[in-house]
């Protein structure tokens, strides 16, 4: 019952806030076109809320796909804020990146952390 008025007062389905989100992409490709370095990542996102996920395709470049895997567009989430950090233990690098963004199909906002470990003996 929570999950249901959690979603009667979510604001990503008005569609000012539609086209907020519109705007915000039409802001960051042009500023991307101006040469503005905008922190390009490698790390894909998956959205918890309607279940899509970033993907890197060989024609389309990156891409949205569905949870079946089909392309929905050429885009990527739009990024609030990210956080990187790393440390070594016992021979071993981790590391850490914890990524807020907002999904560009439903609006949600939301966290992810990525983690990844590398041993520093070659």
């Amino acid at each position: 019952m929570t999950a249901k008025k959690k979603k009667d007062n979510n604001q990503s389905d008005s569609p000012a806030y539609k086209e907020l989100l519109r705007k915000l992409c039409e802001i960051i490709e042009d500023a991307k076109e101006k040469g503005i370095d905008l922190g390009e990542r490698n790390d894909l996102l998956k959205c918890r809320a309607c279940g899509v996920y970033e993907d890197c395709a060989v024609k389309e470049g990156w891409v949205i796909c569905d949870e079946y895997g089909k392309v929905l567009n050429q885009d990527r989430f739009i990024i609030i804020d990210s956080k990187e950090k790393s440390y070594h233990r016992n021979k071993m690098t981790y590391f850490k990146t914890t990524y807020m963004f907002i999904c560009t199909e439903c609006g949600a906002q939301q966290k992810e952390i990525l983690r990844c470990r590398m041993d520093d003996d070659y």
